[in-house]
């Protein structure tokens, strides 16, 4: 069977591989991207583009009707300059997870990839990190928003029903990018699209 799949964010470094991924897969892949730090250079040939930003409802329903499934890697990646701008980690990851959620909910797609941060661990003394381990209160506003993101999705599949699947991966910096890159982690992660199909 083959896959519709929407990648928010598919312009990035990860998002990019991630396309090509699903592509060898033998996915039909649609991008959402606002390009602010995506590149159209990475874009490969033969996916659908809709250039905009995640908050922007109208733009998500296009980008997601009949899609199978949401990889959602869209987030502001610029951590440091949280204390500047207090709203923006809110604004595109906490409030844009919530727009991508409703999204999904208004076309009836269920399937979603959550990409997290291990930010979202704060200042750990542990390593590697347990998925347990929580760091109260938070170091940063963008691993806040990036929790926040969790919580969202979390309530979204209970809410909407238990049975549906979602995972939630949090990349220790290029940790995602070098999991695809390895078949040990492509074909795992096959195999988790498949089981969920």
């Amino acid at each position: 069977m083959i896959h519709n799949v929407t990648v928010t964010g598919g312009a990035g470094f990860i998002g990019s591989h991630m396309v090509r991924y699903l592509q060898v897969q033998g996915c039909r892949v649609t991008i959402v991207d606002n390009f602010r730090t995506g590149r159209h250079e990475f874009v490969p040939s033969g996916v659908t583009v809709h250039e905009g930003d995640i908050l922007d409802t109208n733009l998500l329903l296009t980008a997601f009707d009949g899609a199978d499934w949401i990889v959602h890697l869209a987030a502001n990646p610029d951590a440091r300059r949280g204390p500047d701008r207090v709203f923006f980690d809110l604004e595109q990851n906490a409030r844009g997870t919530a727009t991508v959620l409703d999204a999904m909910r208004q076309v009836g797609t269920s399937r979603i990839v959550y990409a997290s941060s291990a930010s979202v661990y704060g200042n750990t003394t542990e390593n590697p990190v347990p998925e347990t381990y929580r760091s109260v209160p938070q170091a940063s506003l963008y691993g806040a928003s990036k929790l926040a993101g969790e919580g969202l999705v979390g309530a979204y599949c209970e809410a909407n029903d238990k049975k549906r699947p979602s995972a939630m991966t949090k990349p220790e910096r290029m940790g995602l990018y070098n999991h695809l890159r390895s078949d040990d982690g492509r074909a795992k992660f096959g195999a988790f699209m498949a089981e969920r199909a």
